[in-house]
């Protein structure tokens, strides 16, 4: 699969859990939950099939996009400030200023489209290649992450994930730290999850919506990546409950944790 040799990832068949497809049922949506200890370094799943499956990574694309801007020197730090540019956008929470940081945490579009631009297409292509990412392929330079060009499946993710946490990604590693310092950070009553969201509301039939990360708990590190067809926006709620029902299933964390 293009990319897990690239990022040093082990490209062993996921071990398959189809009884996990409950959670997801429960839930009410279809989908695909993959997840890798740290220690063990082994691979599962609820359906292989689904797991090796490229979708549009939509909104969790902007961690590559970061990482590939900040090795480039289109982001200088953090605390970089983007001013609002008075076009009003149909999510009133993106009509203001934004910092680097809170831009990824609000998963601001028309900011990341800005960071692509200043990329230019050749040096996003080139990061691309670099990482191995999905299929690597650009087609609209400042929407490819949105308009179905780029794909990538929810194994490739946990690779790209492995390579972000051990900072072992082939760029500097001031780039690397710059990324893992805005990933957005979400408690729990146990430990931490660092993950970010996606929901392709622009290029798939069924949606597609994402949550990958990884959850650290008392020293252990599990990395995750899920994906679902979301058929009604009250469908982005199951990417976080699904998860976590899964990690818990999984013994990642324990069967009292919960978000706090």
């Amino acid at each position: 699969m293009i990319g897990l040799s690239v990022l040093g990832a082990s490209a062993d068949e996921p071990v398959p859990h189809p009884d996990w497809a409950g959670a997801f049922d429960a839930a009410g949506v279809t989908g695909v939950f993959v997840v890798k200890d740290a220690g063990t370094g082994e691979l599962h799943t609820s359906d292989p099939g689904r797991a090796a499956t490229r979708f549009s990574p939509a909104s969790t694309f902007k961690i590559a996009n970061s990482l590939i801007a900040a090795d480039a020197g289109v982001l200088g730090s953090t605390g970089q400030v983007f001013l609002y540019d008075g076009e009003r956008r149909d999510f009133e929470s993106w009509n203001k200023d934004f910092t680097l940081k809170e831009a990824l945490a609000a998963s601001v579009v028309p900011i990341y489209q800005e960071i692509a631009r200043s990329v230019g297409p050749e040096r996003m292509q080139a990061g691309l290649d670099r990482l191995g990412y999905g299929n690597r392929t650009i087609g609209t330079p400042d929407a490819f992450w949105l308009d179905g060009s780029l794909r990538i499946s929810a194994v490739e993710q946990i690779a790209f994930l492995i390579g972000l946490h051990d900072r072992t990604l082939p760029f500097a590693p001031k780039a690397q730290e710059m990324v893992l310092e805005i990933l957005p950070e979400t408690a729990l009553s146990c430990g931490t999850i660092r993950a970010k969201t996606g929901w392709g509301y622009q290029s798939e039939t069924p949606q597609i919506g994402w949550w990958i990360g990884w959850a650290e708990v008392e020293g252990k590190v599990t990395y995750f990546a899920l994906n679902i067809d979301v058929m009604s926006r009250d469908d982005l709620k199951a990417r976080s409950a699904v998860t976590l029902d899964l990690l818990r299933e999984h013994a990642a964390i324990p069967a009292d944790c919960t978000l706090s």
